[in-house]
């Protein structure tokens, strides 16, 4: 797949392609969905499937007090993407100029640059300034201009319907599970293994410190049971989020213990993915209570982990 940050980076040698649009946070369920069909359709024509998105969260610019954390990083957003087949990712950055531009001179834009045969969109989607393109304005420039339009039906996930939002209150609530289901995967953050307190490495259990990248929705403070997956290969562990209030002056943090696991990992990449939440945090009167306890979830973490049917089967 070839990443382009740019509209002048893409070279599509007069092909036609098939776009899917959208913001893309998250890469769910639903936006698999889109991206699929965008794919399908490119093979189906001989065209190049062209996933067209942002750098950054278009609030980001508009109104950053309620831009939203993003659920997955960048080059995590990629590599989904890249796992779907697709041709071309095109995120373009979030610019006044490009914010301000009419639905019509955005289409104009798409014809010049992408030769596009089919545009693939959500049932929400918008564009143009303000937002004031919507799917149905959409289908009339198509018309106008020679390529197809394809709004996705809503997609739902027993009762619930598919979205970013609802996956990021999910996250921010614990809520693993249920933010599992719509992901269609586990909520994975990832980053380089720091130099921490090595607190945990006195109490028997020792925890490596994840330097993870800022603006990310962090799931609620507590205990986890999550995968750890190190140089290819998973390992169960255990992660603690927050500030560990049995001891004082500690920032908020993410600390994993994995299980059955000794090679020292400073500077190496770690990456974790949320499978259930165990416990909220406790501050504990003695150190001896919070090693018990440690102990306590690590066994039930690996009950939990033995039992996951996506690894273990």
């Amino acid at each position: 797949m070839i990443i382009c940050n740019q509209l002048s980076e893409l070279v599509l040698n007069t092909k036609k392609s098939v776009i899917a649009l959208g913001t893309f946070d998250g890469i769910h369920v639903g936006h698999k969905k889109i991206i699929r069909q965008a794919v399908e359709i490119a093979k189906e024509i001989n065209a190049l499937s062209v996933v067209f998105t942002f750098q950054q969260h278009p609030l980001s610019l508009i109104d950053p007090s309620r831009c939203p954390p993003q659920i997955d990083s960048s080059q995590r957003q990629a590599a989904l993407i890249e796992e779907l087949g697709v041709d071309i990712l095109l995120r373009v950055p979030v610019t006044t100029e490009f914010l301000e531009m009419s639905p019509d001179d955005f289409v104009r834009l798409l014809c010049q640059d992408l030769n596009p045969a089919c545009l693939v969109v959500g049932p929400n989607y918008s564009y143009g300034y303000k937002g004031g393109g919507t799917p149905k304005l959409l289908k009339r420039a198509g018309l106008a201009n020679g390529f197809q339009v394809i709004v996705h039906s809503p997609v739902y996930v027993g009762d619930t319907l598919v979205s970013s939002t609802t996956i990021r209150q999910y996250i921010q609530s614990g809520k693993m599970e249920l933010a599992a289901q719509l992901l269609g995967r586990y909520h994975l953050i990832a980053g380089p293994v720091v130099d921490g307190d090595k607190r945990g490495r006195t109490l028997g259990i020792p925890t490596a410190n994840l330097n993870f990248e800022k603006g990310l929705v962090i799931p609620d403070d507590g205990v986890y049971a999550v995968w750890a997956e190190v140089n290819g290969k998973k390992y169960p562990a255990v992660a603690n989020v927050g500030n560990n209030p049995t001891f004082q002056g500690v920032s908020h943090r993410i600390e994993v213990h994995i299980i059955h696991f000794s090679e020292v990992l400073y500077g190496q990449l770690l990456a974790i993915e949320f499978v259930t939440k165990l416990r909220g945090e406790i501050k504990f009167r003695e150190v001896d209570e919070l090693k018990t306890q440690m102990f306590h979830d690590v066994e039930t973490a690996k009950q939990y982990l033995n039992e996951d049917k996506v690894y273990s089967s």
